[in-house]
């Protein structure tokens, strides 16, 4: 497996800290299945603004970031997707584990808490926007918990127009209400690639915060199910993370 099937994602502080209301659920739902109709040669006449806000999204970053938002390859890893339900999802969270298990994704690790400087500086250190605005960016990433999680598999272009899908549905919902979107740095979630011993270091700059639940309680293995946090060959898990 190589490093491009690793994926790092980072719910940002208002996007760890967001319950998700009917409406987001439902523009989300419906802007994701209409995406993989587009992607699958349905009739882009009739299409919704949260999927029009996605072509637009990734028609201008394409001729930049081919390797991220390459339409072709988006078309061919989307033929076997079958959007799934959200109906018993109620944070964001929770719909971004539904739709990158639905595109062929396994979490291989998860962990909540407060980011640190360092860890804020491996998500975006080589970023240009980073690099003009960053107390502004160190502010933001720092001002609460984020939630962190790293994905097997191999559809990883894919997962970038989940990416704009969960935004594009987000801000719809909000313009629904009369509210403006989101300002750019502050847009819910961040999907990377990451290589395996950096994603271990990105994981131990988070401070584990304290929780009412063990789903946001650190770090927690594929192998962890209800019962003691024992790995299944022994005391170390054959996993890095």
């Amino acid at each position: 497996m190589s490093n491009a099937d690793h994926l790092l994602v980072v719910l940002k502080p208002e996007g760890a800290r967001l319950e998700c209301s009917g409406g987001e659920l439902e523009k989300i739902a419906e802007g994701w299945q209409g995406v993989v109709q587009w992607l699958r040669g349905g009739d882009f006449h009739h299409l919704s603004p949260v999927v029009n806000e996605v072509i637009l999204r990734a028609a201008t970053r394409m001729p930049t970031h081919l390797s991220e938002c390459s339409i072709n390859e988006w078309m061919k890893q989307a033929s076997g997707v079958e959007p799934p339900t959200l109906d018993d999802v109620v944070d964001l969270g929770g719909i971004t584990t539904a739709l990158f298990r639905s595109i062929g994704f396994t979490q291989a690790a998860d962990k909540s808490g407060a980011l640190t400087e360092e860890g804020v500086r491996m998500l975006y250190g080589e970023n240009a926007d980073f690099a003009v605005n960053t107390q502004e960016v160190l502010d933001h990433m720092l001002e609460g918990p984020v939630q962190a999680s790293y994905w097997e598999g191999e559809n990883t272009q894919l997962a970038q127009a989940v990416k704009m899908t969960i935004r594009a549905g987000l801000n719809a919902a909000r313009e629904a209400n009369g509210q403006s979107k989101l300002p750019k740095r502050r847009n819910y979630i961040h999907v990377g690639y990451m290589h395996p011993e950096e994603t271990t270091r990105f994981l131990s700059a988070i401070t584990p915060a304290r929780a009412s639940s063990a789903r946001h309680a650190g770090v927690r293995p594929p192998w962890q199910g209800p019962g003691p946090r024992t790995p299944p060959h022994g005391p170390q898990s054959r996993r890095a993370l």
